[in-house]
């Protein structure tokens, strides 16, 4: 699926997060690897351990809203290194 997604967008930056509950362990950060020694630019794991606490979810894997609210909270500051810099002080017509 990731090889798909980078194959119909291979400017993005594509982003594995480890999943909240612990599942799937080690394998993210590997699979970013094999993809990236395939010569895949732009994608990256990111390790969620520790970001929430067991209450933050409804069943150990999917958050609530504030369980949520808190995991994006974590992940914007590194999605924000991701973006492409941008120097137009140019406003968006819609935010208007």
């Amino acid at each position: 699926m990731i090889k798909q997604l980078y194959n119909w967008y291979p400017k993005a930056q594509v982003v594995c997060l480890r999943p909240f509950g612990g599942q799937a362990g080690k394998a993210p950060p590997l699979i970013v690897a094999a993809l990236k020694q395939e010569g895949l630019t732009g994608i990256h794991s990111v390790d969620t351990t520790g970001w929430l606490d067991k209450g933050d979810c409804m069943d150990g894997v999917h958050t609530h809203p504030a369980g949520s609210r808190k995991a994006a909270e974590k992940l914007a500051p590194i999605l924000q290194k991701l973006l492409p810099k941008t120097t137009s002080t140019k406003k968006c017509p819609c935010s208007s």
